[in-house]
């Protein structure tokens, strides 16, 4: 926050003492409009009067011994206001949050990087105990809302915004948070993933959303549904079968779109399995590149609108 170093103390009690302290707390005073108004003839009203008032106290410079400089406070007002204003157009263009589907841990992500100055999913995993999924879509979240900056390769997310700025941020906000969101089930497999994940496949695990397809896929008419091992599956997930056809089937629990090379890995695991067809399915959707090589290789793609197909148990749902 800026000017902080405003407020200073005394240890003497020189007769100019108590005017001293009276432009002193004018100063603070000053200093906290400046930082928090959005009403832009009071800003550049303050900004100005507190000029004024460093400027008389300066003339108290070798009189009463400040913690810090009159000159110092004053050149560093001088020198700051530039950058004061971009804080205040920003603060002054702040409308309230508006989302629909926050994760319950949404506040408490902003509060986290606020505190820490910057932010990343690895963060959010290890703070909360939650996974890459979920992390990665409160992530989504606070970028869209203005929280944090654009991904910037492995850096650590810019937070743009500081305490004062999130007040406004929540005031009059709407923010709804998805509820139920389920603890991990790691791979309890007699759990019914189907039931207790209600739908809400953009948080779960790797090992959880390749059951929940799994569930899926029988409630929509395959039979001989098999979630493979994991390690040294091929890139294949879940085998399965309808009307007599076979299927080797990879799962996407992803952030964001799915590229070619799942669309190869699916085609070459058919292959070692002995399957008739191949399958990429995820919770998102597929790149211009990923469509085109699954044209050519014949490997069907079945992207967020097929899986809520197959959780809302649509009986046009084509396999």
């Amino acid at each position: 926050m800026f000017f902080k170093s405003l407020k200073h103390r005394f240890n003497t009690k020189e007769k100019n003492l108590l005017q001293a302290d009276t432009l002193l707390s004018e100063c603070q005073h000053l200093a906290d409009i400046i930082n928090s108004t959005t009403d832009e003839k009071e800003f550049y009203h303050s900004y100005d009067r507190l000029i004024s008032v460093l400027t008389e106290l300066k003339t108290y410079d070798g009189i009463i011994p400040f913690s810090n400089s009159p000159s110092q406070d004053l050149d560093f007002v001088l020198k700051s206001k530039e950058s004061a204003i971009k804080r205040f157009e920003r603060r002054k263009s702040i409308s309230p949050l508006y989302i629909t589907d926050a994760d319950p841990y949404f506040i408490d992500a902003i509060d986290l990087f606020i505190e820490k100055g910057k932010g990343s999913i690895g963060m959010l995993q290890r703070h909360f105990n939650i996974y890459f999924n979920r992390a990665a879509r409160i992530m989504d979240q606070l970028e869209e809302a203005g929280i944090v900056g654009p991904e910037e390769g492995t850096r650590p997310r810019k937070v743009l915004v500081d305490r004062m700025e999130l007040e406004l941020l929540l005031k009059d906000a709407t923010i709804q948070c998805v509820s139920n969101i389920p603890t991990p089930l790691h791979e309890t497999a007699t759990q019914d993933h189907y039931k207790l994940y209600n739908h809400q496949f953009d948080y779960m695990a790797g090992i959880d959303f390749e059951h929940y397809c799994a569930d899926l896929l029988q409630h929509n008419g395959f039979y001989n549904v098999e979630v493979t091992q994991g390690s040294g599956d091929h890139g294949i997930d879940i085998l399965a079968e309808k009307d007599d056809i076979t299927y080797a089937i990879q799962c996407k629990c992803y952030s964001s779109n799915i590229g070619n090379a799942a669309v190869q890995q699916a085609h070459t695991g058919k292959s070692l399995y002995h399957k008739d067809i191949a399958v990429v399915l995820t919770n998102q959707y597929f790149t211009s590149q990923a469509t085109e090589e699954a044209k050519e290789l014949g490997v069907k793609l079945w992207d967020r609108d097929k899986l809520l197909d197959m959780a809302n148990n649509k009986k046009y749902f084509q396999a």
